[in-house]
């Protein structure tokens, strides 16, 4: 609780301009990414300037959005993964971090998107989650599509690899494969 407190006062003020200016840029070319991919264009390239530019702003390799670059670059080499079932993951993280952007820049934005935004933050653990299972269903999904249309068992290679390195390198993904292992046992 205390935790909510400290990020309901914390605002985009108390960050330096240049730092501001960046958080901008980047949910900007995130909110282009979203539009792309709903036209079903080959988003891949801005979705991985969002997420370097995210990589700058935290000054940190060790974060979500490395691991986005990784899955981003992963997908843009095969024309068959130009839908929502291979965007996804991308997706819910950026409209989860569009929705973080919106609640510290607060003015006329907030007003007109505020139940989105409470909605979004309310559920923020749920989607992240969701995102960590979708990305390891994607394996077995990824299987699947290489039988019945044009996919490519390199995708599924290079995304097995993802997957691998994710739970290496993310304690959340870890938690969701330990919770699958469970089950199979079961």
């Amino acid at each position: 609780m205390k935790k909510s407190n400290e990020q309901q006062s914390y605002t985009l003020e108390c960050e330096p301009p240049l730092k501001r200016h960046l958080y901008s840029i980047e949910n900007f070319i995130k909110l282009f990414y979203i539009v792309l991919v709903s036209f079903q264009f080959h988003a891949c390239y801005i979705g991985i300037i969002s997420s370097v530019l995210g990589m700058i702003r935290r000054k940190s390799i060790h974060t979500d959005f490395t691991m986005n670059i990784l899955y981003l670059m992963n997908i843009s080499f095969f024309k068959c993964t130009n839908n929502y079932m291979y965007h996804l993951p991308i997706l819910i993280h950026y409209i989860v971090g569009i929705s973080e952007y919106i609640n510290l820049r607060r003015g006329s934005m907030y007003q007109t998107c505020k139940n989105f935004v409470i909605t979004i933050q309310q559920t923020k653990e749920f989607f992240l989650d969701f995102r960590c299972k979708y990305e390891f269903m994607l394996v077995p999904l990824s299987v699947v599509m290489v039988i019945v249309s044009d996919s490519s068992w390199w995708l599924v290679i290079l995304h097995s690899f993802y997957v691998i390195t994710k739970i290496v390198a993310i304690k959340d993904m870890f938690d969701i494969y330990m919770s699958f292992r469970k089950k199979i046992r079961l």
